[in-house]
Parts: C-alpha cells; sequence; structure tokens
C-alpha cells in the first residue's frame, strides 16, 4: 500500500491576478486624475490673473492642453483605460510651457511666479503612475530647471537667485516625496498580494490534509473489513469451497468497485496539486523514483480529465521502470508554465538507467506502450513519447498543453487598516514623508521671518506649526485619541490665523507669504489618516475660509488664491478616495476569504477523491484482485498455496496500514515471497510523518536486498521518531548470527555484524 501520511508539499491558490496592487493602482490613477482635474483647473483661473502678461495664442496652446488633458485623466482612470495618454500629453504641456514661459511674456512688469508652478508636482505624480519613477524624476528635473530660469527672468517676477532657489526647492521637493510614498505603497501592497497568497496556501494545504487523512482512513476501514477479513477467513479454511466466503469475496470487489466508481468532481487542480498528486503515484509504483517540479504558481488550472490520464500515464511509466527496466536510478521530472493567455502546459518526463530496449523492436500491439501511454494522453488531446536505447535507458515523455475546462472568478484579496494583515504594513515612510514635508515648510517660514514685514506673527505661526506637528504625527498609521485630533485642528486652524496675519497689508503677496497653507494641507491629512473625518474637513474648511480671508484683507485677487484656498480640500479629497478604496478592498477580501474556503474545501475534495482511486486504489487493486477473484469464484478451490498467499497478503496490508514509511511495489512483493518461504518479517513505524526521499530510497533499497537473500530466521525493520540521529534499523537473526544495519538521516547505511 501507499503512504498514509503525505509530504509536506504546499500548493498554490488558483492563478489569480494580484487584486490588493492592482486595486491600489486603479483608485490611485483615480484619485491623482481628480487632483490634477482641480489643480489644473485652478491653474487657468490663476492664468486669467496673468492674461495681461502672457500672449494669449501660447495660452491657448498649453492651457488648452492642460484643461484637455485634465479633463481627459478622470475619464481614462474610471474606464481602466489607463492613464498613460493623458497623463504623458499632460506632462508634456507642463513641460513645453514652462520652457517657453519665457518666450510667452508680453514685456509687463510682474513680480508673480509663472501660474505653472502650480501643476509641476501633479504632472509628476501622474507621470510616475504612467511611465515609473524615472521618468517622473526626469520630467521633475528638467521641469524644474525651467521654473528656475523663469524666476530668474523678468517674465517670472526677476527675483534673486536665493529666492529662485527656495521657490524651486518647493516645488520640485513635493512630488518626490509623493514619488517615495507611492513607491512604498505599492511595494507594501505587493508585499500583502504575498502575505495573502501565503495564506491561501497554507490554508489550501490544511483542507487538502485533512480530505486525504479522511479518505486514506475511509479505505482502511474498506480495507480492513472487507478485503483483510476475507483474506484471513480464506488463509485459515480448510479445504473445499465455501459459499459464504465466496460471497464475501465478491461483496469485498464490489466495495473497491464502488470507492472506484465514486466520481472525482468536475473541479480543475492548481498546478502544484498536479505536482502533487503525479509526485504520489511515481512514489507508490516505484519508490526509488526522486520526483522534482518546475512549477509555475501563477499557471492556469490543469482539467481534471488531464490530470486523471496524466497520473495513469505516469503510473504505468513508473511500474515499467520498477518492474522490468532494473535501474538503479528512475528520475521523474513535471513541468508547468503558462504559454498563451488562459492556457496551461503540463509536461512530465520519467527517466531511469536500466537496461533499455529498441522501441522500433516493440510490438505495436504492446498494450503498456499503445493504450496505457499514448492513447490515454491522445484521449485528452495530448502526447506520449518514447525514446530508449538498448544499455542506456529509457525515457518516456508525456505532454499536454490547453485551456481549463473550468474558469474560476478571481478571488479578491486585499488589506485595510481595519483588518489584522495591516498590521503587517509598514507606514513609517509615510510619516517620515509627512514628518519631511512639515519640516520642509517650517523652515521655509523660519526664513520668512527675516523677509516679512510682520516677523511676530510668522514666528509665531512657527512656534504653532512646531507644537501642533507633534499631535499629528505621532503614532501615525494608529487611530488618534479623539482629544488629539480636534487639539491638532484648532493648532492648525491657528497656524492658519497667524499666518494670515502675517501677511502684507494692502500689497502683493511675496513668493513665500502663503508657506502656511501647505502645513495646512499636511495637518488636514494627518488628521484624516488618524481616522477622523469630522475633524479633518473641518481644518479643511476652516483654511480655506482663513486663505480667502487673508486674500480679502490684503486686497489680492481671489483668481489665484481660491485654488490656494481649495489646496487642503483637493488633498483631502485623495486621502478620502483612498479611504473608499480601503472600504471597497475590504469588502473584497471578506468576500474572497469565503470564496477561497469553498474553492480550497471543493478541490480538496476532488482531489482526495483523485488521489484514493489513481494511487491508493490503483496500487490496492494490483495487489488484492487476483486472490479475491479466485476466493469469489465459484468454480475455483483454494490450494494450500493459495491460503499461504492469502496470509501472507493480509499480512502485507496490515504493513500498509501500520508501516507506510517501509512498504512499496517491489518490497511487498520480496516480503510476501520472504515470508511463504518462512522469513519473520515484523515491520515497525514509529514516525509520525514521511521518511525524507533519500533516507526511504535508500530503504526500501537495502530492506529489499535482506529480504530477498533471507531463507529463513527473522527480520525486523523499525523506524525511529523524528529527532534520532538513526532515521532506521534493521536487524536480522538467523543460524549464522545476527546483522544490525543502521541508516541515518542523510541515508547513509552502516552495517555491523554480531
Amino acid at each position: 500500500m501507499t503512504d498514509l501520511v503525505t509530504p509536506p508539499v504546499v500548493p498554490p491558490p488558483p492563478a489569480t491576478r494580484l487584486v490588493v496592487a492592482t486595486g491600489y493602482a486603479g483608485w490611485i490613477d483615480r484619485a491623482v486624475s481628480l487632483s490634477v482635474l482641480g489643480t489644473g483647473l485652478a491653474s487657468i483661473g490663476l492664468a486669467y490673473s496673468q492674461l495681461a502678461s502672457i500672449d494669449w495664442r501660447w495660452l491657448a496652446v498649453v492651457g488648452g492642453g492642460i484643461v484637455a488633458t485634465s479633463l481627459l485623466l478622470p475619464i481614462y482612470a474610471w474606464s481602466s483605460r489607463g492613464v498613460r495618454v493623458p497623463a504623458t500629453l499632460f506632462a508634456g504641456s507642463v513641460l513645453f510651457g514652462l520652457w517657453t514661459w519665457p518666450m510667452s511674456w508680453l514685456g509687463v512688469p510682474t513680480s508673480e511666479p509663472p501660474f505653472l508652478w502650480m501643476v509641476i508636482g501633479v504632472s509628476t505624480v501622474v507621470l510616475s503612475i504612467a511611465w515609473g519613477n524615472t521618468v517622473a524624476i526626469m520630467h521633475n528635473l528638467f521641469s524644474s530647471a525651467a521654473y528656475l530660469i523663469a524666476r530668474l527672468s523678468p517674465s517670472g517676477g526677476g527675483v534673486n537667485a536665493l529666492v529662485a532657489l527656495q521657490d524651486t526647492f518647493v516645488v520640485a521637493l513635493q512630488p518626490l516625496g509623493l514619488l517615495f510614498l507611492f513607491a512604498h505603497v505599492r511595494k507594501q501592497a505587493a508585499a500583502l498580494d504575498g502575505w495573502v497568497a501565503a495564506s491561501q496556501r497554507l490554508e489550501a494545504d490544511a483542507a487538502l490534509r485533512t480530505t486525504l487523512v479522511g479518505e486514506r482512513a475511509r479505505l482502511d476501514g474498506v480495507i480492513h473489513d472487507e478485503v483483510m477479513t476475507t483474506l484471513v477467513s480464506a488463509g485459515r479454511g480448510s479445504g473445499g469451497h465455501d459459499v459464504h466466503l465466496a460471497e464475501q469475496a465478491r461483496h469485498a470487489l464490489a466495495s473497491l468497485d464502488a470507492e472506484a466508481a465514486e466520481d472525482t468532481g468536475a473541479d480543475d487542480f492548481p498546478p502544484a496539486n498536479v505536482g502533487r498528486l503525479i509526485d504520489d503515484v511515481a512514489g507508490a509504483a516505484c519508490p526509488m523514483a526522486a520526483v522534482t517540479t518546475d512549477i509555475d504558481p501563477l499557471a492556469p488550472l490543469v482539467p481534471n480529465r488531464v490530470v486523471r490520464m496524466l497520473a495513469r500515464a505516469v503510473r504505468e511509466a513508473a511500474i515499467n521502470a520498477e518492474k522490468h527496466a532494473h535501474a538503479r536510478h528512475v528520475g521523474v521530472h513535471v513541468a508547468i508554465r503558462r504559454t498563451e493567455v488562459g492556457r496551461v502546459a503540463c509536461t512530465v518526463e520519467v527517466a531511469d538507467d536500466g537496461r533499455g530496449f529498441d522501441v522500433a523492436a516493440v510490438n505495436s500491439r504492446r498494450l503498456g506502450i499503445r493504450v496505457s501511454l499514448r492513447k490515454r494522453m491522445e484521449s485528452v488531446g495530448g502526447t506520449a513519447g518514447i525514446a530508449s536505447t538498448p544499455g542506456q535507458g529509457t525515457t518516456v515523455t508525456l505532454g499536454w498543453q490547453g485551456f481549463p475546462d473550468e474558469v474560476r472568478p478571481d478571488a479578491r484579496n486585499a488589506a485595510t487598516r481595519d483588518h489584522p494583515m495591516f498590521e503587517r504594513v509598514d507606514v513609517r515612510p509615510v510619516a517620515w514623508v509627512a514628518m519631511g514635508a512639515v519640516a520642509l515648510f517650517t523652515g521655509v517660514g523660519v526664513l520668512e521671518f527675516f523677509v516679512t514685514s510682520r516677523p511676530g506673527f510668522t514666528m509665531a505661526a512657527v512656534v504653532a506649526a512646531v507644537l501642533v506637528s507633534p499631535l499629528a504625527v505621532a503614532d501615525f498609521g494608529r487611530l488618534l485619541p479623539r482629544w488629539r485630533a480636534w487639539a491638532a485642528t484648532v493648532g492648525a486652524a491657528a497656524v492658519g490665523l497667524l499666518g494670515a496675519l502675517a501677511l502684507p497689508a494692502g500689497g502683493a503677496w511675496t513668493s513665500h507669504s502663503d508657506w502656511w497653507v501647505a502645513l495646512l494641507c499636511m495637518f488636514t491629512v494627518l488628521i484624516r489618516a488618524g481616522g477622523h473625518r469630522v475633524a479633518a474637513w473641518t481644518c479643511a474648511a476652516a483654511s480655506a475660509l482663513i486663505v480667502l480671508g487673508g486674500a480679502l484683507s490684503t486686497g489680492q485677487p481671489l483668481g489665484g488664491q481660491v485654488a490656494l484656498a481649495l489646496n487642503p480640500v483637493g488633498w483631502l479629497l485623495i486621502v478620502e478616495l483612498l479611504v473608499v478604496w480601503i472600504g471597497r478592498v475590504q469588502r473584497d477580501l471578506d468576500a474572497a476569504q469565503r470564496a477561497a474556503d469553498e474553492a480550497s474545501t471543493r478541490s480538496a475534495g476532488s482531489f482526495g477523491k483523485l488521489v484514493l482511486r489513481e494511487v491508493w486504489l490503483a496500487d490496492l487493486r494490483d495487489q488484492v484482485d487476483p486472490l479475491l477473484t479466485k476466493i469469489a469464484d465459484p468454480c475455483a478451490e483454494l490450494t494450500d498455496a493459495d491460503r499461504e498467499a492469502c496470509l501472507a497478503l493480509e499480512g502485507t496490508l496490515r504493513d500498509g496500514i501500520k508501516a507506510a514509511n517501509l512498504t512499496g511495489p517491489s518490497l511487498s512483493a520480496a516480503i510476501m515471497a520472504a515470508r511463504l518461504r518462512g522469513v519473520q518479517v515484523t515491520l515497525v513505524d514509529n514516525r509520525g510523518s514521511q521518511l525524507p526521499d533519500l533516507v526511504r530510497r535508500a530503504t526500501l533499497r537495502h530492506l529489499e536486498a535482506v529480504v530477498r537473500g533471507a531463507s529463513g530466521g527473522r527480520i525486523v525493520a523499525r523506524t525511529a521518531p523524528e529527532g534520532y540521529d538513526e532515521a532506521v534499523t534493521i536487524v536480522q537473526v538467523n543460524q549464522a548470527g545476527s546483522r544490525l544495519t543502521r541508516i541515518d538521516n542523510e541515508g547513509m547505511i552502516t552495517v555491523s555484524q554480531a
């Protein structure tokens, strides 16, 4: 009989797209596209205030390109077509506009920076989504360089080099921080994908193990109650034909037929399960076979009907290698990979170093070649090739490729901050980016202290920002206490009020006099990330009112300041979209978990029945059918040799149930023959798991040689529990004395004679 303890192979889940990363990308596309839309339209509003200074034809080209692509981006993002085309056009419009800005200037004196500063950041971010960080960083560098040149020229305000560098650093560093943040989130999403896949593998493997143990226990019950009872009754009978015994044998055969006829289900199987089945089949038919696999975990499922035929063909090839080839080494290699979209290719190669044969000289009617291999594979659209040379071994190659019979719905796996696996997400880099941005703009406020006409209010705003920052940033990634969220909201409003009071009265805002608006954006996002929606929207609304109030108090035109006032709201909308995505993937995760559990249970049930029928039952029928058929025959009478064979076979079946690590087809036949010669063979399996492959092959090969060479006496083979230096010991006692064989955990054999 084959092994009750199956090897600890963990099958992967069905090949599906990695939905954490995919879901992240989709929602980020949408969030960024809305941000681009809002910022792009706001920048055009700012351009209106500079209309007297720039050529309208240039504005029609550049501004029209920005508006058109801003409108296209959400359409492309929601239609799942990807944002590469509109993102490229949008970023190209921005870059072209920056480099041609001095040429668009009509010579009107101005102190304002080019309105395109508003879209440098979002163009970098959207380009990162479309083409990756390398392209986005290059775009950021060229855009920043063009902006620096524009700021130094009369067309961009003609500011001094220090102010121009400060402006450039602000517009350049913000998107770079976002690129770092997005790259980190993508990495975390991929890690969550891997974690989900590993969890599903463990769950699927647990379901599979439970099913296999249950199926094996059920079969062992049939063997013990039906088959072994019949064999013992026949072996201990006394001459003549026993009607009741014949009926008992027919009932045992009918029970085995019923097990073999049970439907294995229509489920297709994950690739790793196919490799596991072939490992079991080859190991049962030829224990010395070494099985290797090369399996793509993302390959599609393999149809049930193909798996059954592959298993039967591999069994036939392995039996031929075991019984006829007299090989010292047998290798089985399983390769399963993806080919075209939706297709899977399976190749199994069984190679031995036995005596080989002349393929051309084999009669075409030989069942082993024509029916068991080629016809089986041809029946499912596959192929079977046999290559052999006398004295140089034989190689059997089985192949099939096609589509799965069953297309399962993709399982959606994701993570949210309320789900246990969100704890695996490293949110520290997000906090670093947030703290870096807060530090950057606080530093700008410190520099503004030296140039503003109201340094007292500016320094008070800086101090307030320093005090508020720990409230919003500390313990990022966890739920903020309510008091801290509202304290941060009040503190952010104080920063805004102090910053507005520091604005120059009745004159133009200086280049960095609105530094505190960026801090309000950061505080708003941090409060929302801490789990407080009402406080965050209160902060955003207060920020907008403060900015608009500051603009009115200083007599500034509201065109550009409206866009500035809506900055916190825009950032908060992006965060809200991410929250929606998180909630959506949470629901997807729950549904996927239920679907995965059902699929694992269903697949495990089908796979367990397949192993039962194609491996265990096939091996059992080879052993018991001849004797049971003779016992059931009303015209046949059992001889003494038949009765001895019944008892010997009953002992072999008992060995298969109680000593799975010490049985194999060839060894079982050798033990039966030895027992018929009067040799007492006892197998004791004290191990709770399967022996390592090297140890198992060495044990079966050596024990078979010992058993075949024994003419009398007693042989006791015993496996040790896990953790012992010696995995197996074999004691042989006869008239010449005793011999002890030790096999260690590396498969090394040591024999001592007494």
